[in-house]
């Protein structure tokens, strides 16, 4: 077997023991949404401003939730994402939005992971060698090991998912020199 070819024997069995070891990962975190009880305990309220939205349309909101709450208006700045959990919630009930909090830690996963990516092949000398993909699960496995604890199905799952997307765009961007 000439050299080239065993190198490409190589990077292969690398990228595809990374991909692996990432679904891995997404998989676990899927997993938690499934297996444990993640639910805000915040969720109902949620889904009542979200009735009161649906009433009173979008703009800051006097509390008719709570009877102790302070009647000035206050403005509900997760309104879309309530809006969103509302739906969720009328038309997929529970086993909705297990799937959808499900569905949106593996997406935190695998963003995470493209983002140690760009940053590792930012800093890559030559484009004819693959570097070492083993600090990338690394970083993407001790990223997850620090949130997994705080994800649950409530709006900022949503916002963090956005998050990771915009650091992504700007990793790609910074590379291209854009």
């Amino acid at each position: 077997m000439a050299v080239a070819q065993t190198a490409s024997v190589d990077s292969a069995r690398e990228v595809s023991g990374f991909v692996l070891l990432i679904t891995l990962m997404m998989l676990f975190a899927a997993g938690k949404a499934v297996l444990h009880d993640t639910m805000d305990p915040d969720f109902f309220w949620h889904i009542r401003v979200a009735e009161q939205l649906h009433q009173d349309g979008v703009r800051p909101l006097v509390d008719q939730i709570s009877f102790a709450s302070s009647k000035s208006p206050w403005t509900p700045y997760s309104w879309l994402a309530e809006l969103g959990m509302k739906w969720i919630w009328d038309y997929g009930g529970l086993r909705g939005a297990i799937a959808i909090q499900a569905l949106l830690e593996a997406v935190f996963v695998l963003l995470i992971a493209l983002c140690c990516v760009q940053r590792k092949n930012a800093a890559r000398l030559s484009e004819d060698h693959l570097e070492p993909l083993f600090p990338v699960v690394i970083s993407t496995a001790f990223a997850v090991f620090l949130a997994m604890p705080y994800l649950s199905f409530r709006p900022v799952l949503g916002a963090i998912d956005i998050i990771a997307l915009c650091a992504l765009l700007l990793l790609r961007d910074r590379k291209l020199a854009e």
